[in-house]
């Protein structure tokens, strides 16, 4: 990856004014809110040529000798990364260490340059691009293709070691935003070394470690703008809105006017919320909500020396389970290293969420569903692969006697049926491991995601077989409103602040509740500014949020009274649309927290080229 030249020149944003260029306004995700106004610094990254030809017998092991050195190089330099790194950003870096360290990828390498007389580069890419198209096929969700990315991304470090390239340089200044096509893990903790003031990334997703190290560290970032490298010259004029995903080349006067009156009330806002990060997340009438944090790898947990000490209302096992489904060792300690960074705190284990639409499964049933998401999935698939479910639970039931603060969860249920066979199972997980350790081993709180139509309507039933629900609001609006969200076609359809899913929602917490059942969300409405009030009215007794909206949430809850919300609520289940829903909330938010509607979670009618 090569940098553009700098030019010192203290009078670029008056010079590039005179030229009058044409604002140009690109829309993109929005990864992580906050504003910055500076100059695009625009990096290219490297395309590698591999040769598929093979190579001579007496080429074969300096081809051998060549990948081990590229290996060690590797190694080195990210460990070298990680003797300067907090302990955040080393547990983030260590997947990337672990990868180069797998045996069975080093000899898959080695076997193929030796058995096919292939180049190593070509070895290297072609083994890892295996394994990512694999984790990729029928992928449910982007944090799989995510990961998928990230282990090509390994392929490039190993590859650039074999060419004797010197690691990504990043020479920034005081202005720069840095402009590119994509950003390994790697680099990305380079940049929170450095000086990094906004990030605009013509790939990448909200679930790439790369977006959870920039969320972390709270730099304005917007991903997936596409084209923006072939507009974004070297110093061209820019402005990114991290809150709404927008990116603005050759912007206005009236822009700049605008968002600099923007960046200054969000620095304002979030120095505000780092005062609450030890407060109670308790109404302003003294109603008490649970707020717990979502991880998805182990590593996430760090995240919360940022944010602030608290539970783990979800904790999805499902990347673990390619590497990790039969080593009840290796499960047993992330279960147990967990649960120690958040004691007293509780963890909340979702055992394996897989199924014919993710990688895994289609691993050991060879097959492909016509429709994965009404398939052999979720608890289904657990029960079908029994082995695989008890190694899990012997771990968790492991780290739960050592620490003592961790509860089960079983996710995709529709049948009691399923809910009364899992039960069996680990009752029987734990009486084996009690025979093994000659001593009681308990079995945690157990309960399950409510996240299927049917476990919302029978909750009453359920309750008499768990200890909590915890409603998973993103399949139940999906499979409430029968559409997939990942299809583009349907997408705008798919709202979980629809009056059915919410009704639903109200049914299971007054179910729960008569049942002295603890009902909590850990969906994206759980996160949502929109849904949170509704939540609250509700009655649910907690919220479980990605880790960088868990200031603003608890913010929110702090200036609610719950007493006030009670009517509003009311209303909202009376509407026909999630339009008067979003209506009705709106105006809530505009009088309680109107921050959160400019900085967090922005009016749809807000037009970035039009400031009044």
């Amino acid at each position: 990856m090569s940098r553009r030249l700098l030019k010192n020149s203290r009078s670029w944003w008056r010079t590039a004014l005179e030229k009058n260029k044409e604002e140009k306004r690109f829309k993109g995700i929005p990864i992580s809110p906050g504003i910055f106004i500076g100059k695009a610094a625009p990096f290219i990254g490297e395309r590698y040529a591999i040769s598929t030809k093979r190579i001579k017998e007496e080429e074969v092991e300096e081809q051998v000798n060549l990948f081990k050195e590229a290996i060690k190089k590797a190694r080195e330099s990210l460990l070298g990364m990680t003797e300067q790194l907090d302990d955040r950003l080393r547990a983030i870096l260590e997947p990337q260490i672990r990868i180069i360290d797998d045996e069975s990828f080093y000899n898959k390498v080695i076997n193929t340059i030796r058995e096919e007389r292939r180049y190593a580069e070509y070895a290297v890419k072609k083994i890892i691009e295996d394994y990512a198209i694999r984790m990729e096929y029928h992928a449910k969700d982007d944090y799989i293709k995510d990961r998928a990315k990230e282990l090509r991304q390994i392929a490039d470090l190993i590859i650039k070691n074999m060419r004797e390239s010197s690691p990504t340089r990043f020479v920034l200044d005081d202005q720069d935003i840095l402009v590119a096509y994509d950003l390994s893990v790697a680099d990305a903790i380079r940049l929170m070394n450095s000086r990094v003031n906004a990030i605009v990334l013509e790939d990448g997703g909200k679930t790439s470690h790369t977006a959870i190290i920039v969320k972390d560290f709270r730099i304005p970032a917007v991903f997936g703008v596409k084209g923006i490298l072939k507009e974004a010259e070297d110093e061209t004029p820019m402005i990114v809105d991290g809150t709404r995903g927008l990116v603005f080349l050759n912007p206005s006067e009236p822009t700049i006017h605008y968002y600099k009156k923007i960046q200054k009330e969000f620095r304002s806002f979030t120095e505000g919320l780092l005062k609450i990060r030890d407060a109670m997340s308790i109404t302003k009438d003294g109603h008490a909500v649970s707020l717990f944090v979502n991880i998805d790898f182990p590593e996430e947990v760090k995240s919360l020396e940022v944010s602030g000490k608290s539970g783990i209302g979800l904790f999805r096992t499902e990347i673990i389970f390619d590497q990790y489904k039969y080593d009840e060792e290796k499960q047993f300690e992330i279960y147990k290293s967990i649960a120690e960074e958040v004691y007293p705190h509780p963890v909340i284990i979702r055992v394996f969420d897989v199924g014919a639409d993710k990688f895994g499964l289609y691993e050991l049933n060879h097959i492909i569903e016509q429709n994965p998401f009404l398939g052999v999935r979720g608890i289904r698939a657990l029960l079908k692969h029994r082995d695989i479910f008890e190694i899990q639970l012997r771990a968790i039931l492991r780290a739960h006697r050592e620490v003592g603060n961790i509860k089960v969860m079983l996710p995709m249920v529709s049948l009691l049926e399923e809910v009364e066979e899992a039960r069996e199972i680990t009752e029987e997980v734990a009486y084996k491991l009690s025979q093994e350790l000659r001593e009681d081993v308990l079995v945690p709180k157990f309960g399950i995601m409510v996240e299927t139509p049917a476990s919302a309507i029978m909750a009453d039933k359920f309750a008499n077989y768990v200890d909590f629900f915890s409603i998973g609001t993103n399949d139940l609006t999906q499979y409430t409103l029968a559409v997939d969200r990942k299809n583009t076609d349907v997408s705008d359809i798919y709202n979980h602040l629809h009056p059915s899913v919410l009704r639903l929602i109200k049914q299971v917490v007054e179910m729960g509740h008569e049942y002295n059942i603890l009902v909590e969300v850990c969906g994206e409405l759980a996160s949502d500014p929109y849904g949170v009030p509704v939540l609250l009215g509700l009655g649910v007794d907690g919220l479980s949020v990605t880790p960088s909206s868990l200031l603003e949430t608890k913010e929110l809850i702090r200036r609610l009274s719950y007493e006030e919300i009670k009517p509003i609520v009311k209303d909202v289940l009376e509407s026909s649309t999630a339009d008067e829903v979003r209506y009705i909330i709106g105006e809530l938010l505009k009088e309680k927290f109107p921050q959160v509607l400019k900085f967090i979670s922005p009016d749809r009618n807000f037009n970035g080229g039009n400031h009044d």
